[in-house]
């Protein structure tokens, strides 16, 4: 059964190498992406250019049952590609920073399909940010907010979710 339900047809091997893949599935709802992210670095703090740095690894989880596969015509029930590369066999939202200054770097990349068509994106990533309101400084309490949206797409088709256990920030 494919994580929307659907039967995988036995027999079917995978079709990650297909481009269509890369597009939005544009037969269905909202695809619900879970969006994690810890942050372990915060630094480069600047009051005058109101921005700062900061680092961590993101979580990114979403159903895609074009991806499903028979594993065991495939031999296992997991398909991993490592590395950072723009020609992933999935289809990617394009999250961006949209509070950022310049792009995020990415440095490693690790995209796990289940054979039911789960998929799982995790990276360490690096990114400024710009959200200061200076105007009680030096009287006051910032906080540093990072707003992430979809470069490509709205939500008629990506519908991005959150939740406490998915978002944490490092002690240190």
């Amino acid at each position: 059964i494919a994580c929307d339900g659907s039967e995988i047809p036995l027999g079917k091997l995978s079709t990650l190498d297909l481009p269509a893949l890369r597009d939005a599935p544009m037969d269905r709802a909202p695809v619900p992406f879970k969006v994690g992210m810890h942050i372990t670095e915060l630094n480069e703090i600047n009051e005058r250019n109101s921005s700062f740095r900061f680092e961590g690894f993101g979580d990114f989880q979403f159903c895609d049952p074009r991806s499903a596969f028979d594993p065991i015509a495939v031999g296992r029930k997991s398909q991993r590609i490592v590395g950072v590369r723009e020609d992933y066999p999935v289809w990617d939202v394009k999250l961006h920073v949209a509070n950022g200054i310049g792009a995020v770097e990415v440095t490693q990349r690790l995209v796990e399909i289940q054979y039911d068509g789960n998929i799982q994106i995790t990276g360490y990533f690096s990114a400024v940010a710009s959200a200061f309101d200076l105007r009680l400084f030096p009287f006051d309490r910032q906080a540093l907010t990072i707003y992430l949206e979809s470069f490509n797409y709205d939500n008629r088709l990506v519908e991005l979710v959150t939740s406490d256990e998915l978002v944490k920030v490092s002690k240190n």
